[in-house]
């Protein structure tokens, strides 16, 4: 779909003006640090699930209805194509 790469850029024009790279560092250095302890590893993944998801939620703040379900389907076929990858390297 042609508005697919537009919705991705704008996602990631979002991570770059709240500059989530920087915290994405700190949390790699500090899984560094504390490589042995289980919740650290738990943590960075929630705090990055956190971070897509504010991400989000900053596109979408300004679309239409119609906008947001397109939005919403192209993360869908995004993480269903994701998916199937992975399923078809362990078969």
């Amino acid at each position: 779909e042609k508005e697919t790469i537009p919705m991705i850029l704008r996602h990631e024009m979002t991570h770059i003006r709240r500059q989530d790279v920087w915290v994405l560092y700190l949390s790699l250095f500090i899984r560094c640090i504390y490589w042995f302890h289980p919740l650290v590893y738990l943590l960075s993944h929630f705090m990055k699930m956190d971070q897509e998801a504010a991400c989000d939620a900053s596109v979408i703040k300004k679309f239409s209805r119609a906008e947001t379900q397109s939005y919403a389907s192209v993360l869908l076929n995004i993480a269903s194509s994701s998916v199937s990858k992975v399923s078809c390297a362990y078969v």
